[in-house]
Formats: C-alpha cells, structure tokens, sequence
C-alpha cells in the first residue's frame, strides 16, 4: 500500500531567490525534478515530491519561490510559499556563506512561532562568521564536490536529532485506548462516498493501526454488528464506528459498551481533543447572522448524502431551529478571513499531517474562535456525545 502524504515527514526549503533552494531540492530528490538557474525568481510555484529517505522513511519535500521575490507575481508567490510552512515538519533555510539578511531573520522567527524545527543550508564550503551568532540553530554545508550519499548521510542525522523531542510528544490512534490482545470492532458503512472495492482513508488509517499494535479487530456493517457482538465470547474492549451512524450504533449497544469515532480518533492523534471539545459549548448561542466554516482536508466530489454539505447542515438547522450561514474551504487552503467565523467545523484530518492540523487550530485560537469537528458534532447534535467521548477520560 502507497504510504498517504499525510503519514508522511514533511521537509521545506525555504530561502531568499537564487541561493540554491532547486539545486537542493533536486540533490534530495535524485533527480532534476526543477529547473535551476543563476537568473533569480526561476521557481515560480511551490514544487513538491514524494520519495523515500534512508532512516526517515516516506517523505515529501517541497521546494519553494524566494521570500525576497519583488517581481509583479511575488506578492502571490510569498503566500504560496508561507502555505507550506503550515504543513512542514521540518525546514531547511537555503542561504549563501557571506550573506545574511532580514528575510532570514525573518524566516527564523516564523518557524520558531510555529514550532517548526530548522535546518540552516549553507552552499559553500565555509560558513561566514555570522553563522556563529547562529550556534543554537543546527548546520549542514552543502559543498557542489559532495556526493548525493554523504549530503543525506548528513541531512538526516541532524533531522533524526531535530525531531526527536517532536516525536516524542506524538501520540498514536490508540495509545491508552487499547493495547496488544484487546478486541476492537470498526463499524464501517458502505456509503456513497466509498470508492468501489476500497475503504475511506479513516478506516483504512484505524485497521492499519490496530494490526500494527497486534489488536483483535472486527470490521463489520452496521447491519451486521449485533451479529458480531453475539460471535464473541466476551464485549469488544471498544467498538469505533463511522460519525455518520453514531446514533444508529449507539441505540444497539449496552450503556456500558465504550465507543467512539474514527473522527474522534483523528482529531486526537492530529490536533487536540480537548480544543475542539471545548468549541461544540458555542453552538448552543448561535444566531442566524452568524457565519460558520465548515473545512474539508480532501477534495472529494460531494455526494447526495454528503456529511458536509448535507448531513451536518441538516442536523444543525433541526437542533437550533435555524441555519447559520456556512462556508465551505477544502484541501490546503484555509481562508485568511477566519474572524468572520463563529465557529470552524473540521474533519477528522487524516488527509493532512499533524502539524498542518495543529497550525490550523493556533489559527482559529489567534482570532478568539472555536473550532471543533465532524466527530464531536455529529455526536452531540444526536445526543451522544459524552457517550462517545468517554473513552478519553476528559
């Protein structure tokens, strides 16, 4: 199975123009993936290639415009390149041995206001003296006599060593939900929204985790899971099940069975549970003037049934009696006008990596707002989310 992009490290090159970002770039790849050039401003748009990286695994690297681009389309090209920095693990600062300006200070102070570990490049043999102001911060020269194997030798180690403490503090789907030898049932409905012969991500992310964490699993139909239940000798140590049949799973199940979400789930391992649940209390003082942003990491071509543009909106004009007005954003992009929002209603994010989630949230919060997501509405607008949340222990 193709590692997802989101499962994968995320690793920037950011820079001024013309010192050598491409150059790096293809070095990391293998391969001239992007035209390099002495002429600035040659990489107009964010370049971005998925590779394996010996010791750090699956990856995907992004090259990036300049950030000092003074051309007619740099405006444009600066905001490109400040989206990456949202989703990247890791960044490396391409910069020349005798030179160091504002715009790397500037890059610096950004990453360090996002948590954002950062490598500093130097394409020369000898770093300036400048460089020894910069002891805090982690070095690799990049010399043009190098071979590929001695540059990564290089890259890598210090990354390993950048993201330990980051590693460290990255929780997995079941950690204190489930250990070795528990039984887990996934209730996973075949809906419109499935492609045929395959499962939605979310399901596919949670049996993967399951298996690696040596867990019994069960994957069943809601129809089918009395069926299953009645097959084992002993309750499931937890049951998780589709947001969407929530209330459907609920009503067949004792009160003491432990339940959650496979949105619930992601929105522990790729943002923070607590947050979002401390969001859902604003629903209850919403007005019609009120604007609410409902945000999708994929791309999907919503279906009849839709849980975005359908279910959630239908639910939430039954419970309060009338219909905010909602926008809608998908993919990477997330709107610079999010103080407009009352509240942002995200998916469970398994399309996008957990640093690009956890960027998302210090957003919101910047603002004054909430935020919560699929999971958690869904299960409070149908009455059962203590219920579904219990297994966290908040």
């Amino acid at each position: 199975m193709v590692v997802a992009k989101s499962e994968r490290l995320h690793i920037g090159l950011f820079g001024r123009t013309n010192v050598g970002k491409s150059t790096i770039f293809n070095l990391i790849a293998g391969q001239n993936i992007v035209i390099t050039s002495e002429i600035p401003g040659t990489t107009t748009d964010v370049v971005e290639k998925t590779l394996e990286l010996s010791t750090l695994g699956p990856v995907v690297i992004f090259d990036t415009a300049g950030i000092d681009d003074t051309s007619d389309l740099g405006k444009k090209r600066k905001i490109k390149t400040e989206q990456v920095f949202n989703r990247c693990d890791i960044a490396l600062l391409v910069t020349e041995a005798n030179q160091w300006t504002k715009f790397e200070e500037q890059l610096i102070k950004e990453f360090q206001e996002k948590n954002i570990p950062c490598i500093i490049v130097i394409n020369k043999k000898e770093p300036n003296s400048i460089f020894e102001i910069k002891n805090k911060l982690p070095k690799i020269i990049y010399d043009i006599l190098q071979t590929r194997d001695v540059f990564l030798t290089k890259l890598t180690e210090i990354i390993q060593q950048e993201l330990k403490v980051k590693n460290e503090k990255t929780q997995n789907l079941f950690d204190n939900l489930l250990t070795s030898g528990n039984t887990c049932i996934f209730v996973t409905p075949i809906d419109s929204g499935a492609p045929k012969g395959r499962l939605i991500m979310p399901q596919v992310q949670a049996l993967r985790a399951a298996l690696d964490e040596n867990i019994i699993s069960l994957i069943v139909q809601p129809e089918e899971l009395n069926l299953a239940l009645d097959s084992l000798k002993n309750p499931p140590d937890l049951i998780v099940c589709d947001s969407q049949v929530v209330k459907q799973v609920i009503e067949k199940i004792p009160q003491e069975q432990k339940i959650t979400t496979f949105s619930i789930l992601f929105a522990r391992m790729k943002g923070d549970v607590k947050i979002e649940f401390e969001g859902i209390e604003i629903i209850d003082t919403l007005k019609p003037e009120d604007k609410i942003l409902i945000a999708e990491a994929c791309t999907h071509h919503a279906q009849k049934d839709d849980i975005a543009t359908v279910k959630i909106p239908n639910l939430l004009k039954k419970y309060l009696g009338f219909l905010p007005k909602i926008d809608y954003t998908s993919g990477h992009q997330f709107p610079d006008n999010l103080p407009e929002y009352k509240l942002v209603i995200h998916c469970g994010a398994c399309m996008l990596t957990r640093t690009e989630k956890l960027n998302r949230i210090k957003e919101v919060q910047k603002v004054s707002g909430n935020i919560t997501n699929y999971g958690m509405i869904l299960s409070f607008l149908n009455g059962y989310l203590a219920r579904t949340l219990e297994p966290f222990n908040l």
